[in-house]
């Protein structure tokens, strides 16, 4: 199925090439130079964090402005016109689909947190000191993690499961590959949350992608993400 969708992809006539490969070696490149800084200074944070207050307001700014910096640089940067609508779906959108959509998002939401539950629980996984200090702890600071939330799904399905992955199936022919090489930058994107933390987002977003190519859209992910993400922080 995930082969087929990628041969969806490469032969529909609607759907030009999203970018030159060049494009996506830049952005692979850059995310792999600013988490190999972030692994560092998440590496400082651990260190000197432990059981600091979480959630100042001014640490969403930086994950605001970097969001929307890769979703702008997917969808426009270099490229000769807005690739946005490409991304985030393809195909006839209609009711039927759109439910479809909401309960593949509900069962993998569902999935995701009780896999997170069960690796605490079973195999005692630490907690990231770096990812705690996002955590919102006021009720403004809840209001506007709420923002954030949908800001970051948004961004980063956009980024990962709709234009790395779409890239890497055009540039490789193979959608498996695809989904594994988004899906490991993904982790690694995370690494200032520690190793753990990366071998599970890439584990996690193995799921996303699969739902992406599978749906052909990423609003079942976004929903997911956004959902996750909320619980996480509201009950972390």
């Amino acid at each position: 199925m995930l082969q087929a969708a990628c041969q969806d992809v490469e032969a529909a006539p609607s759907t030009p090439r999203l970018a030159p490969p060049g494009h996506t070696y830049a952005l692979v490149a850059l995310m792999l130079a600013v988490a190999a800084t972030g692994a560092f200074g998440g590496q400082t944070l651990q260190s000197t964090t432990a059981g600091a207050a979480p959630a100042a307001l001014s640490a969403y700014a930086p994950l605001i402005v970097v969001n929307l910096g890769l979703a702008f640089y997917v969808c426009r940067v270099g490229l000769q016109r807005s690739i946005l609508g490409a991304l985030f779906s393809q195909g006839r959108y209609d009711a039927r689909r759109a439910l479809g959509d909401f309960v593949a998002a509900g069962a993998l939401a569902l999935l995701l947190v009780f896999a997170e539950n069960g690796f605490a629980t079973l195999l005692g996984a630490p907690e990231s000191a770096a990812g705690h200090a996002l955590l919102p702890v006021t009720g403004l600071e809840k209001l506007l993690w709420t923002f954030v939330a949908m800001l970051v799904g948004f961004s980063e399905e956009l980024v990962y499961r709709g234009y790395l992955q779409r890239q890497l199936c055009m540039l490789s022919g193979q959608l498996p590959l695809a989904v594994i090489g988004q899906a490991l930058l993904f982790g690694i994107a995370h690494g200032e949350q520690g190793g753990w933390a990366v071998a599970r987002f890439a584990l996690y977003s193995v799921a996303l992608g699969w739902v992406a190519a599978t749906r052909r859209s990423l609003i079942p992910t976004v929903m997911c993400h956004v959902a996750v993400d909320w619980y996480a922080a509201l009950n972390g």
